[in-house]
């Protein structure tokens, strides 16, 4: 899945490169509890890949799975990479 920022709304836009779902995550309290569309899933499985370094041994980085609501499709945010 993709993940922007939005200035105008003050929020993250997450959409899906599959099926095109949007869902906006609004940090402003009032705006999110009144967000009427469905999240992304978060599963509990964590995907675990090595980021290499010059100055240290590698880093594991933890990346999150996501599904999308609409089709199913398992993914990870781009952005986290």
């Amino acid at each position: 899945m993709k993940s922007s920022y939005d200035n105008e709304n003050n929020c993250r836009v997450h959409t899906c490169p599959v099926c095109g779902h949007v869902y906006h995550e609004y940090y402003d309290y009032t705006k999110s509890q009144e967000n009427r569309e469905e999240p992304f899933i978060k599963l509990a499985e964590v995907l675990l890949y090595e980021k290499p370094r010059d100055y240290a041994p590698n880093e594991l980085v933890r990346v999150y799975h996501y599904a999308c609501p609409k089709c199913g499709i398992l993914q990870i945010d781009v952005n986290d990479i």
